[in-house]
């Protein structure tokens, strides 16, 4: 029941320390709370707590319940609300089964939530196994994160922990890891081993000190143009593209 209770709770998860606090999340628009919905009826992903729509959306969701445009108006996360709104339950991370993976992007220091969901879109689409996120690494449930996965991020396998101990565990279970350098080699010539990750660093930065020291390999993208380097997120999208 939306009650003043539930709305203050929902206001407040548009902070991060409160998303954190609750272990909640929210998930806008209807491309994406059906993609929710669909996870949840396969006992998959986020778990919903709380779903509300506006009338004129009723029939597309007939299991939300009906709030006024102006309450919509006041919980949503965004400038202007598409009308339906979902709270979920964060997923716990899930260890992961390295003898059953192949391919793994990893991500050292990624700042902005809209690189962060194109890169966990484009990992979904080119079969990437799983991700890691460095301690770092904006939060997995930003609104802007959340909405630019376009769903992907309820199917991804995603785990977030130390550099070190995961270059550590990679490399003892036989991974060779590639780190995206401006002074790589081009990746068009590169012979990729079977089991593979990939290391992404900051937009401002690049790949830090400690992702330099472990990689194996370093590969860069070759271009022909004049600008200075490429969005975090085209160039992950266009490196594990070649895999």
């Amino acid at each position: 029941m939306f009650t003043k209770n539930r709305k203050k709770l929902i206001k407040s998860l548009h902070q991060k320390k409160y998303r954190d606090a609750h272990g909640l999340f929210i998930v806008e628009g209807e491309k994406m709370t059906r993609e929710l919905i669909s996870m949840n009826s396969d006992d998959l992903g986020a778990k919903i707590t709380d779903l509300y729509c506006i009338s004129s959306l009723q029939e597309s969701f007939p299991e939300a319940e009906i709030i006024s445009s102006e309450d919509m108006a006041s919980i949503t996360a965004f400038k202007t609300s598409p009308g339906i709104l979902a709270v979920a339950e964060q997923p716990a991370l899930l260890k992961l089964d390295l003898d059953r993976l192949n391919s793994i992007l990893i991500l050292d220091d990624i700042k902005d939530p809209g690189n962060l969901g194109t890169i966990i879109r484009s990992a979904e689409w080119f079969g990437i196994e799983a991700i890691l996120l460095s301690p770092q690494t904006v939060e997995l449930y930003n609104p802007k994160t959340v909405q630019s996965t376009m769903g992907s991020l309820f199917r991804a396998t995603i785990y977030r922990g130390e550099l070190e101990k995961m270059y550590l565990t990679l490399t003892q279970n036989k991974f060779t890891l590639y780190a995206a350098d401006m002074n790589g080699d081009e990746i068009k010539l590169e012979k990729w081993a079977d089991k593979k990750a990939l290391i992404v660093g900051s937009e401002a930065h690049g790949i830090s000190a400690v992702s330099k020291m472990n990689a194996h390999k370093t590969i860069s993208i070759q271009g022909v143009g004049n600008a200075e380097s490429l969005n975090a997120g085209v160039a992950a999208s266009i490196i594990i593209s070649h895999w």
